[in-house]
């Protein structure tokens, strides 16, 4: 919750948008700590104190203004736990995670980088909680560039808390749009 209040915050702060993921990517160095972000973007990044947690990374570091398709995302400096950067992670806020994003969001990746390398549906899976979920992937030589969008779930009670079963208000999983950029070739499929 912590992190979709944050993104939704920077949002609002945010000046234009103006990066995209071709131009975030052709300025952040792997391997690069948060002072060199900070100083590579300038005015533009801004400081997270504490850092957010990504399970395996952290992000000291975001763009509140980059654009992906024509909407805006928030980018994240994901690092990996002794510092350096090990991904880039453009994230959709939640309330804004709609198939039509997810859509110009992959033209604008394809316009950028061609036809997907791998593309995937996965249906959703009622009796785990799963939620539907499409994966574009873009494996190039000096990198993978990972789109998904997790669709809006009501059914799926892994995302509720006890008191919201109660029935006072529908529970589920929220919608949910990010990109990825990462060194190398990147996970094998799209699961």
């Amino acid at each position: 919750m912590r992190r979709i209040a944050l993104a939704a915050a920077l949002l609002l702060l945010a000046s234009p948008a103006c990066a995209g993921v071709a131009d975030v990517w052709a300025r952040a160095d792997w391997g690069a700590d948060a002072a060199a972000l900070l100083r590579g973007f300038g005015d533009r990044a801004i400081r997270l104190d504490p850092p957010l947690e990504f399970g395996d990374s952290e992000a000291r570091v975001a763009l509140p203004d980059a654009e992906i398709g024509g909407h805006r995302f928030v980018v994240y400096f994901q690092e990996e736990p002794g510092g350096g950067l090990m991904r880039i992670h453009f994230e959709r806020p939640r309330h804004g995670a709609v198939l039509g994003v997810f859509r110009d969001t992959v033209a604008a990746l394809e316009s950028e980088y061609g036809e997907p390398t791998l593309a995937c549906e996965i249906p959703r899976q009622n009796a785990v909680g799963n939620q539907a979920t499409r994966v574009r992937i873009w494996r190039r030589a000096h990198g993978t560039v990972r789109a998904v969008f997790r669709d809006t779930t009501l059914g799926a009670g892994e995302g509720c808390l006890a008191e919201e079963r109660s029935g006072t208000s529908p529970c589920g999983l929220t919608g949910h749009i990010f990109v990825q950029v990462s060194r190398g070739p990147g996970a094998a499929g799209c699961g």
